[in-house]
């Protein structure tokens, strides 16, 4: 007898649609062309016609299309997008078949590979007719392909066991709140973007908002950024940021006397909940995945006792060997001063140095890099007695000096400022190995406010060495996104938001230079940078970038750091013989600005190898005791585009560490 009260998935699935969206249509054809040839001259042309092939080679039926339209489950007019409950009929060999021949950039609302592994787990069959498998397969591929076809959003797609749908009530906000969740996740992770430089050692997640640390969200998020893997990149290291997990708080954990020194006993019960919480996200299913990709994975994971106001907290950092599944466990030891009175503080600094076959490694938690901030140091000196912090600062230099890491993975929770921990870097790597690489991935958000700097920036400020970045768009905060779209623009686009430059001596310009002034978008540092064309007292054209805000001693323009083009004519370089027609520069005018010159020419090889083209690298101090400069020569056969774009890189690089420096020094604020 079949009862009465049973409600299929689709029917409840249903309710909850037209809650949230009210007009929903269910079964509604949406007519479309079905065949490959029908979009002949469209990009994805070839794409329908491999998946068409392929279903055609199966098992040789030619003659599986008829009707000229689809029905997906539901359409929903407004936003524009389609959802389907797949049923276990869904899940074929040809519907496996169609599925892996999808480019890798398709964006679907979905985790393909997941989809593929219900394939090949249920493996259905229905020959009635006898190409019933491929009819289906090919139709739920055209419902995959509206994007495309018809300009919707990415198609939903539901799994009719995924969760029990018809306990969710249509009529409950929250349950209505968590329906909606669901639907915009799979949405937002079909808008995952991924960039790629050449020969990446490092990958990571860049989240663009708030994360709640899930772990059944995270794993659908690997899942799709295993799906947009590019296959050719295999990397060492994948970095998730801090808190990409959270556990439950222990319900009997102990009262600490003393929070920032706790017992090993509280220590091991905090790690075997942090354990159990990554096993559900990290199974063997998904470590194998992975471990095609990346030979290691870091995970940061936290807790709190929201039990208590002003709970304890903690933050672990998990290094896991995806081949062996070995964990390595560090975790914050170097708490802000709002939190160190919460925070069940890893004390073993060693901890941190983790050996590998590549070398050693040192896995920071968030914080943890405000250990080698100058400014720290100094204010922690001035606090009578030996300290935690002051004992902090002894251990962790020796460790430093004596582990020599060649590799540094830091985890911070939010990164939205690309100067935020540039002086930390830099006074850290000055430690280590000169060949040292580091990384480091947080979210890219300022809980709720906008981002203070752009994304491009804060991904390139945050790493030294090639990396493979994830990027995840979520809802309002996927305006980072549009902004890292911006920047990566053609320079041509803007040159009319460049500010006039002021002549001086009515400079004779080289052509080439009027196609760099007119390449260089200055609007990228929001009018913070002012510009100046100048005769150089052997007749060269120069061209002159002063940031705003940055010191002029005794007003003149040439006492100062600032950034230069410069036309050297074909002239010599200095201390070679090789000619050169321009050169990039950062100059350093008086000898109060010497030390932050020393720091950044000990970065000139990084600097150089992020610039296009092959510019010779000259650093000169030979004309003025009082005056540096690092120079970048280009020859005339370069093109203006590369050089505009090169200056572009140089004051990114730079200009973070420049504000820091000055604002420790009390010079400007930042």
């Amino acid at each position: 007898m079949i009862d009465k009260e049973y409600r299929r998935p689709e029917d409840c699935i249903g309710d909850m649609l037209r809650a949230i969206y009210g007009d929903v249509r269910q079964h509604e054809k949406i007519y479309l062309g079905t065949k490959p040839d029908d979009y002949l001259g469209k990009p994805f042309h070839s794409d329908l016609s491999l998946i068409y092939s392929a279903l055609e080679n199966h098992r040789d039926f030619r003659d599986f299309v008829q009707a000229q339209y689809v029905t997906p489950d539901f359409y929903i007019p407004n936003p524009g997008f389609v959802v389907e409950c797949d049923e276990s009929q869904h899940f074929t060999k040809p519907r496996k078949i169609s599925l892996e021949n999808y480019p890798n950039d398709k964006k679907v609302g979905f985790l393909k590979q997941q989809w593929i592994a219900r394939c090949e787990e249920l493996d259905k069959h229905d020959n009635d007719p006898p190409s019933r498998d491929e009819k289906r397969a090919w139709y739920d591929t055209l419902r995959d392909f509206l994007p495309e076809i018809k300009g919707f959003l990415p198609t939903v797609r539901l799994y009719y066991k995924e969760m029990d749908w018809c306990r969710l009530d249509p009529n409950n906000a929250t349950d209505q709140e968590s329906f909606k969740k669901i639907i915009s996740e799979k949405q937002s992770h079909a808008a995952l973007e991924v960039i790629i430089d050449s020969n990446p050692k490092f990958a990571r997640v860049i989240i663009c908002g708030p994360w709640e640390g899930n772990p059944t969200r995270a794993k659908s998020l690997m899942g799709d950024i295993i799906d947009k893997w590019p296959n050719q990149d295999r990397v060492t290291f994948f970095v998730t940021p801090g808190a990409f997990l959270r556990f439950p708080w222990p319900e009997h954990f102990p009262i600490q006397e003393d929070n920032l020194h706790p017992s090993n006993e509280s220590l091991n019960l905090l790690r075997d909940a942090a354990r159990k919480q990554c096993n559900l996200f990290l199974d063997e299913n998904l470590r194998h995945a992975l471990a095609e990709h990346a030979d290691y994975l870091t995970i940061g994971i936290d807790s709190t006792d929201e039990r208590q106001k002003n709970g304890y907290q903690v933050e672990f950092v998990a290094l896991v060997d995806l081949k062996t599944n070995q964990y390595f466990w560090t975790g914050k030891s170097y708490p802000d001063s709002p939190q160190e009175h919460r925070l069940i503080r890893l004390t073993d600094l060693s901890s941190h140095f983790i050996q590998l076959p590549l070398g050693k490694v040192l896995v920071l938690g968030c914080h943890d890099l405000k250990m080698f901030s100058n400014r720290g140091r100094t204010s922690a000196g001035k606090v009578q007695g030996n300290t935690w912090r002051k004992m902090v600062h002894q251990e962790i230099d020796q460790l430093v000096a004596r582990e020599k890491p060649i590799i540094i993975l830091q985890h911070p929770h939010t990164t939205d400022r690309y100067g935020s921990w540039y002086a930390e870097w830099n006074e850290l790597t000055s430690h280590c190995p000169s060949d040292v690489s580091y990384i480091s991935s947080g979210l890219y958000h300022y809980y709720g406010k906008p981002c203070r700097s752009s994304l491009t920036d804060v991904r390139n400020f945050t790493r030294r060495g090639a990396s493979l970045d994830f990027i995840l768009p979520l809802n309002a905060a996927s305006v980072c996104c549009n902004q890292m779209r911006r920047d990566l623009r053609s320079f041509s686009e803007n040159a009319d938001m460049i500010k006039k430059p002021s002549p001086q001596k009515n400079p004779q310009i080289h052509p080439k230079w009027r196609e760099i002034f007119k390449n260089i978008i200055l609007a990228f540092y929001r009018g913070d940078i002012d510009t100046r064309i100048r005769t150089s007292y052997k007749g060269e054209s120069q061209f002159r970038l002063s940031v705003a805000g940055w010191p002029k001693v005794d007003g003149s323009p040439t006492h100062s750091i600032c950034y230069e083009f410069d036309d050297w004519k074909g002239r010599m370089i200095p201390g070679t013989t090789v000619s050169s027609d321009i050169s990039v520069e950062i100059q350093f005018w008086n000898k109060d600005f010497a030390a932050i010159g020393k720091i950044i020419e000990k970065n000139k090889a990084h600097i150089a190898g992020k610039l296009g083209g092959d510019p010779h690298v000259v650093w000169d101090t030979k004309i003025d005791p009082r005056w540096s400069r690092l120079q970048f020569f280009y020859s005339a056969s370069e093109d203006p585009e590369l050089i505009a774009r090169s200056m572009h890189i140089l004051i990114r690089e730079t200009q973070g560490l420049v504000n820091n420096w000055l604002a420790e020094k009390g010079l400007a604020h930042y």
